[in-house]
């Protein structure tokens, strides 16, 4: 049985099948004899040896080849102060070749400084064969490595350099991108005062136009159809510009922080009721019914009266711009989860599902159109939400095409009360 596997190994080892390995290999030193036995020990293998004895020669192949191994013979490598192998590497940094050192077993003493001046690792004289074709396969592997390292180095440079150039342009976009928004900032600021100024300085002339025609329309009763209907139109035409302007206003009065809330302690239905009723002729006119619900409405809340009012007359009015004839608007007003909700219902064309995240954006004119050809700035929607969120509340929209849209306003309990004491807070909620 050891006899068998004795020869198993023999065989294996003879065969130089576990020198898969193919490299080049420089030999330097002056005893060509051991050259020629290492060229001979190594003709079963993929690998070449080439013989050097001189420094000179050794540069001479390493500027033409890569070289995996460099044997260094020279018996003057294993004493201290030799600087061969030092400069072999400052010259050639790149290359990624194994050093291996012959030496005999009486100068083992000079191995440290051998290993110092960078020796990789070190064979015996007189040598065994298999410990030479273990040391090649080990050196060429190491080459192999270290050129993949270098390799990878280089990719991994070329992409840090690569990277840093992105990052870079990144930076330099971000830079831009930082002025470019500053501009913008800029010129939203002079938007702002644009409008502010042409509103203010068109709302006082239109006015007095919309105050000469009440003034003609009932100065001359007797005046004849048609002049009389150009009169009525005019008039229609200024009271919509000049609620366009005052929107306009609005709007950009908020956005800039120009408006601020001023809550206070509010009876809901002395303040509600008039609300709905002022919007019955536009309902009257119509011919569309309304129904006002504060059974489960508290008695006081804290809420601005004088936007909240805006609000309601906003979704009242919309309500009435994109009902039929004949349809029923309702107004819900309740506590829920320490919030005052109240909702419009109508029985309008509804709003499609690709509209409701954008309703409430400036400007937003949807697929209805109004029944009777009102007019619509589109910031009526806008300047509600705007209402809203100052006093932390929510304005959301449920619809359907055909079936009509429900709009629900939520003020929390707790907004914003200035100059009023915990004991005033309390008094608003007596009732619940």
């Amino acid at each position: 049985m050891e006899g068998t596997k004795l020869r198993m190994e023999t065989s294996d080892f003879s065969s130089d099948s576990w020198l898969l390995s193919k490299g080049i290999i420089l030999f330097l030193g002056d005893q060509m004899n051991i050259a020629r036995q290492m060229r001979r020990d190594l003709a079963q293998t993929d690998s070449r040896l080439i013989s050097c004895r001189t420094e000179k020669g050794v540069r001479r192949i390493l500027d033409k080849c890569a070289v995996d191994i460099l044997i260094l013979q020279d018996r003057s490598m294993a004493r201290p102060g030799v600087g061969l192998l030092h400069r072999l590497r400052h010259s050639y940094p790149d290359d990624p070749f194994f050093t291996l050192l012959l030496i005999s077993p009486e100068e083992h003493e000079y191995l440290s400084a051998a290993f110092e001046a960078g020796i990789d690792d070190f064979i015996t004289v007189p040598y065994d064969r298999l410990t030479l074709l273990g040391q090649v396969r080990t050196g060429i592997r190491s080459a192999t490595l270290r050129r993949q390292l270098t390799s990878k180095n280089d990719n991994l440079s070329a992409a840090v350099t690569s990277y840093e150039g992105a990052f870079n342009q990144v930076g330099a976009l971000a830079h831009e991108l930082q002025e470019k928004n500053q501009q913008l900032e800029q010129l939203n600021s002079l938007k702002d005062e644009m409008i502010d100024i042409v509103a203010h300085d068109l709302r006082n002339p239109m006015s007095a136009v919309e105050m000469y025609l009440d003034y003609l329309i009932e100065a001359l009763p007797n005046l004849p159809e048609e002049p009389k209907s150009f009169l009525l139109n005019a008039k229609t035409l200024v009271a919509d510009g000049l609620t366009m302007l005052s929107e306009l206003l609005d709007i950009s009065n908020f956005e800039t922080g120009r408006i601020k809330l001023h809550p206070d302690i509010v009876q809901l239905k002395p303040f509600l009721v008039p609300i709905v009723e002022r919007m019955n002729l536009l309902f009257r006119q119509k011919g569309i019914h309304y129904d006002l619900n504060l059974e489960e409405a508290p008695e006081t809340w804290i809420l601005d009266k004088k936007r909240i009012g805006q609000v309601l007359e906003n979704l009242l009015t919309n309500a009435a711009k994109f009902s039929q004839r004949d349809s029923r608007v309702r107004v819900c007003v309740s506590e829920h989860d320490q919030s005052l909700n109240i909702s419009v219902e109508d029985e309008g064309q509804g709003i499609p599902g690709s509209e409701i995240s954008i309703i409430f954006d400036k400007f937003h004119k949807g697929f209805a159109k109004p029944t009777a050809d009102e007019s619509s700035t589109g910031l009526g929607l806008a300047i509600a939400k705007q209402i809203v969120e100052q006093h932390q509340g929510t304005i959301s929209v449920q619809s359907r095409i055909g079936e009509g849209s429900v709009f629900t306003v939520r003020v929390p309990s707790h907004p914003p009360l200035p100059n009023h004491t915990e004991e005033s807070l309390q008094v608003a909620h007596v009732a619940q």
